[in-house]
């Protein structure tokens, strides 16, 4: 707010014999009007002055405000004040021995832009509002084109569009009132990619002993559609226990083939072994479960949701089988010396098995 304006006139007269001048105290210059209040922008404002004698000099005593004068009017002209403190300067006009002295006044910024120097935005998209005020107009800028910013009243109002790649990206926000600048950044989360989705731990649920139970495992991507199926849990962590799988990302799917070698510690009753994988089908009729030799026979799953939310790889098995005779029951690890002809003994089995994402 404006402090009130005063308009301070001292009047000085030269004559050294106030006995032969009745007049010599009597004014001869005053003020009639005046508009020396500016905002931060600056401007040009005017004096009127009565003066019989006329104006012989103006000055102002700071560099920013300039003074000159026409006949009876004199013109200040101020710079903008790009500080957020306001000013003042002393005009002193003169004419003969007299001078009467005004005050000039300016005020500083007042420029709100309530908002955090970084902001982030959700990657499926956002909106928010940042509070502004300013004394003087101001404006709003971004330097990428998916981040829209309106002002509304008091509000600058911002719209970020979804984004819709794998890289998070950043755009600036810049609001501008006269020569102040306040920015902030906007960052923005990339899309997960499919195979991050995919990737990560999981629970391997089977079902025994009359229960539902899990083991901590994490599904990694090795090279392209060669992934694995690691164990983080107990012992089957302590033996190094690695699935070998493929999965196709764009498809979503993912497949474990039997008689695929696993990896880790195949030491049983004292001798090493080498591991091995296999599907077990379900006779449907017979109700019974068992091993088969065929290298062709996998089982497969989807990437989705259960009706819970949960995302799961849940198993069957694949078209090599005759499904009218036969389902999925499980997975089993085994010792072998050599393929499904060498088995030794079995090592885990797990009936029912399937993934849930963590």
């Amino acid at each position: 707010m404006f402090l009130a304006l005063t308009g301070l006139m001292a009047v000085v007269t030269a004559c050294s014999d106030d006995t032969q001048n009745p007049y010599a105290n009597e004014k001869t210059i005053e003020i009639a009007s005046a508009d020396l209040e500016f905002t931060p922008q600056g401007g040009t404002g005017t004096v009127t002055v009565t003066a019989p004698n006329g104006i012989t000099g103006v000055q102002s005593s700071a560099s920013w405000a300039n003074a000159s004068v026409a006949g009876n009017t004199v013109t200040v002209t101020v710079d903008e004040n790009t500080d957020i403190q306001g000013r003042s300067a002393r005009l002193t006009i003169t004419s003969r021995d007299e001078s009467a002295y005004l005050v000039i006044q300016q005020l500083g910024v007042d420029f709100i832009f309530d908002a955090n120097a970084q902001v982030e935005a959700d990657r499926d998209g956002d909106s928010f509002s940042f509070y502004t005020k300013s004394n003087i107009p101001f404006t709003t800028s971004v330097d990428v084109d998916w981040i829209k910013a309106i002002v509304e009243g008091d509000q600058v109002k911002v719209t970020v569009e979804k984004n819709e790649t794998y890289s998070a990206r950043t755009g600036v926000l810049t609001c501008k009132a006269g020569s102040t600048t306040k920015t902030t950044t906007i960052v923005q989360a990339a899309q997960i990619s499919p195979a991050e989705k995919m990737k990560g731990d999981y629970s391997l649920l089977y079902y025994s002993s009359s229960k539902w139970n899990d083991i901590n495992v994490k599904l990694e991507q090795i090279e392209g559609e060669n992934w694995q199926i690691r164990f983080t849990d107990g012992e089957y962590a302590a033996k190094g226990l690695i699935i070998p799988v493929t999965v196709d990302v764009e498809a979503g799917t993912m497949t474990i083939k039997n008689l695929v070698e696993i990896e880790g510690d195949g030491t049983y009753n004292g001798q090493q072994y080498s591991l091995i994988g296999y599907v077990l089908r379900l006779n449907i009729s017979a109700s019974s479960f068992g091993r088969v030799s065929n290298a062709n026979f996998a089982i497969e799953a989807s990437f989705t949701k259960d009706s819970d939310g949960n995302q799961i790889w849940e198993f069957d098995v694949n078209d090599a089988y005759d499904k009218t005779a036969y389902g999925y029951y499980g997975f089993r690890i085994a010792y072998t010396t050599g393929g499904y002809s060498g088995q030794v003994a079995n090592m885990y089995t797990w009936p029912y098995a399937y993934l849930e994402k963590k």
